[in-house]
This record gives structure tokens, C-alpha cells and sequence, in this order.
């Protein structure tokens, strides 16, 4: 579904959830939205962030815009919210290899990448290691991470890399889910050009919860015969995951490495 910027920029005041008032009578939400997103909302006059209280706090014209949303969804489910955004997506595990690179090559190359990835804040660590090819996207980083945490892939999604927000400020309203327009719209998505001269990155899952997930690059190196991605290790089982009041996951247990390397094998075997 395809939506003007202003209109969209309503539709993400919808997503805004556990609006209250403070003490001194400001209307405020908890900041549950990307950077770049929170960001455009600001920039249109809707309200303006407060960073150290992670709040954002509407403007009169933020009141009224939210207001006047949830009164045209009435009582929103999130997850309706997101498919109007183009942000849900309807997956059956992972989505294809690739699958934004239909009319565009990607870069061929042998560098592949060892990244551990371990969830913040979490006590005893939560943390998974991964071989990657270089030719893969950030859209295949995400989904196999979705794999990796058992994440059910249904929330809102960022990566941070030196300091910029993937998807890039082009693409914020769709995410990864509309093709490539050229090879150039791709390669900014490549891990081997994204993630060269890079020692860490971080992939955050979750705005309200804000699961984030540090990445450190291990090991860059050339290897020819890794065609896909490989779990090497794994340590901790995920916290639980809830979508509208609904628990999907609520005994955290450690994944098998092997059962992991299945589902990679099933979805990226013999592709590339």
C-alpha cells in the first residue's frame, strides 16, 4: 500500500501506544518508533523527543492528529497498524534469499563475516555466533536474526551502523520490502560494502521493549565455499515475546545449534 509522506506520518502517530499525561499536564508516549521515524514526527511539527526520559512529547497539533487517528481505526491493534504501514510482513519462516534483487546483481565476492550478536541487559548473556557471506543484505542479516532469537518478526526494526539508521532515510516507509530501484540503491545494503572497516553495529528489535542486539564483526576474511549462513554457537534463550497482550513465546529456552542450521539450510541452501 502505497501512502503520501504527510498521510503515512499520521498513520505512525497510531502507533504511539500507552499515551498519558504528566503531572504538568504535557501528553507524552514512550518513544516506540525508530530514530529516523521519531525524527520525521518531530520535524513536522508533531511533538518533540525527549531523549533522557525516551518520551515523546505531543504537540497541539500531535494531540489532535493522534486523537483523531484512533478515533478513525478506533481501538487500533498494532499489528493492523503495521500492515497499513507495509511494515508487517506475512512470513512463513525467513523470506527468500535475495528476494529485493531481482533486476539487480548484487556484488560477487568471497568475503564472508563471523559476527557475535548478543542481546543487551541480559543476565546470565544471551548471545548467538554466525558465519555470513559478504553477499547477503542487511534484509538477510535480519531475518536470520529473527531465526538466531526466535523472534516472531512482527515489530519494528533498525540497524545502526557508524551512527546511520538502516533502512536508509529513502526507505523509511518501507522498510526492506520494495525492490531495488538500481544496483546503487542495493549496494549500501551489501554487507561487504555496509559492514567494511566496521568493528561493531547494533540491530535493534522492538521499540516499546527495545530488544538491542550487539554485533561485533570477529573475523573478516575470504572463503570461497561458504555460500550460506552457518550458526556456530549459541548461548541463552531469548526473553519472552508479546504482540498485543498475546504471549507468543513465554519459557525462554536455549535453541538447538543444529535445528538453527536447518532452517538455513532449508531456506538458503543451494541459492547465491
Amino acid at each position: 500500500m502505497q501512502t503520501d509522506t504527510d498521510t503515512t506520518l499520521r498513520l505512525l502517530l497510531a502507533l504511539l501506544f500507552d499515551i498519558r499525561i504528566t503531572e504538568k499536564g504535557a501528553t507524552v508516549a514512550p518513544v516506540g518508533l525508530p530514530t529516523h521515524l521519531m525524527n520525521e514526527l518531530q520535524e513536522a511539527g508533531y511533538g518533540h523527543i525527549n531523549s533522557d526520559a525516551n518520551l515523546f512529547e505531543f504537540s497541539e497539533k500531535g494531540i489532535h492528529e493522534a486523537q483523531r487517528m484512533r478515533e478513525v481505526f478506533g481501538m487500533i491493534e498494532y499489528n493492523h497498524a503495521l500492515s497499513i504501514l507495509d511494515y508487517e510482513r506475512s512470513r512463513n519462516g525467513i523470506s527468500d534469499f535475495q528476494n529485493r534483487w531481482t533486476d539487480h546483481d548484487p556484488v560477487h565476492t568471497d568475503r564472508i563475516f563471523t559476527l557475535k550478536i548478543s542481546l543487551k541487559g541480559e543476565k546470565p548473556p544471551v548471545w548467538r555466533r554466525i558465519k555470513i557471506p559478504g553477499m547477503m543484505s542487511l534484509d538477510d542479516l535480519k531475518e536470520i536474526i529473527y531465526v538466531l532469537f526466535e523472534w516472531s518478526g512482527m515489530q519494528l526494526f533498525a540497524f545502526n551502523i557508524k551512527g546511520a539508521e538502516f533502512p536508509l532515510q529513502d526507505d523509511i516507509f518501507t522498510g526492506f520490502s520494495e525492490p531495488f530501484e538500481s544496483s546503487d540503491k542495493l549496494a549500501p545494503y551489501q554487507l561487504c560494502s555496509t559492514l567494511d572497516n566496521v568493528e561493531t553495529f547494533s540491530f535493534t528489535y522492538n521499540f516499546k521493549k527495545r530488544h538491542v542486539h550487539h554485533i561485533v564483526i570477529e573475523k573478516a576474511e575470504d572463503d570461497p565455499t561458504l555460500k550460506i549462513p552457518v550458526c556456530l554457537d549459541v548461548s541463552g534463550g531469548s526473553p519472552t515475546e508479546e504482540i498485543d497482550g498475546e504471549m507468543i513465546r513465554d519459557t525462554p529456552s536455549e535453541p538447538d545449534v543444529m535445528e538453527i542450521n536447518e532452517v538455513l539450510i532449508k531456506h538458503y541452501g543451494g541459492k547465491g
